[in-house]
């Protein structure tokens, strides 16, 4: 006969990677001392992406694993800015054609990883004008608090030769998508100023 044992912390059956066990019951009626099968709590996580502490949470205390990003796209130099702020991190990619060095399609990435995971892309930010010269996202900014993300176009066209400017893009939510809510210009703006060079 076998009955259902475990020896773990009382509240931790069942969670995360803790499980009960069984015991046999010898021909004395006794049952023996093993509890196979079990898994008790770890005394700390094994950073593996499991809950091996078993109190509801993932890997915390562990280091965010080695990660390599690609570019989504070819033909753009991918990783001109960077930027990194509690769980999101943001690489631009001014797009640089390598047949005529014109800077095409520029973007900017934005992932995000839970505790302990790895990073995924939850968006790609994009100017409201696209020419063949405007460096978006050679600077980037994050506020992960209030949502927020700014990114400089330093030969933004809009208030003079290379004046520059600033988009502000935001999410409302931890969840939300973010959404280009302001375009700013330097407070006087002239030619070559490069406004938004960093930010």
């Amino acid at each position: 006969k076998k009955v259902a044992c475990y020896t773990g912390k009382v509240g931790t059956e069942g969670k995360g990677t803790c499980k009960g066990g069984q015991q046999t019951c010898g021909a004395d009626g006794k049952l023996g001392a093993a509890c196979a099968g079990e898994v008790k709590p770890t005394a700390k996580e094994l950073c593996d992406g499991a809950d091996d502490t078993c109190d509801g949470l993932t890997d915390e205390g562990c280091a965010p694993p080695v990660q390599k990003l690609l570019r989504p796209v070819a033909k753009r130099s991918f990783g001109v800015g960077i930027a990194a702020s509690g769980n999101l991190l943001t690489v631009s990619a001014p797009g640089v054609n390598d047949a005529n060095f014109l800077v095409t399609h520029p973007s900017v990435y934005v992932y995000e990883r839970p505790a302990g995971g790895a990073y995924k892309q939850i968006a790609e930010l994009k100017p409201t004008d696209i020419t063949t010269v405007n460096v978006f996202g050679s600077a980037v900014a994050i506020d992960p608090d209030a949502g927020l993300i700014v990114t400089g176009e330093p030969d933004d066209q809009t208030k003079g030769k290379n004046a520059g400017a600033l988009h502000v893009f935001r999410r409302p939510t931890p969840s939300g998508k973010f959404a280009l809510v302001a375009k700013h210009y330097a407070p006087t703006p002239s030619a070559n100023a490069r406004f938004g060079r960093s930010v």
